[in-house]
């Protein structure tokens, strides 16, 4: 019969258990930032002209006057 710790898949026979579990809770943060950092590029680059000098204009960047000039200009 098996003895306490001893199962296949007990933490002592895994990989040497503490230190792996270590290591595979550091990969899956890893993989879990560069997922989210993937992420938040691919949904910049949805980002229009216009959405870019709405932002701009809210932002203060641009007064009133600059919107308009340059929002005719996008839409002609």
């Amino acid at each position: 019969m098996y003895g306490y710790g001893s199962c296949v898949w007990g933490p002592g026979n895994w990989f040497g258990g503490g230190p792996f579990m270590v290591l595979l809770a550091i990969l899956l943060i890893l993989l879990l930032v560069s997922l989210l950092r993937s992420y938040g590029r691919k949904s910049g680059r949805n980002e229009n002209a216009l959405d870019i000098l709405k932002r701009r204009y809210a932002a203060g960047e641009i007064n009133k006057e600059q919107f308009d000039t340059m929002k005719r200009d996008l839409l002609d």
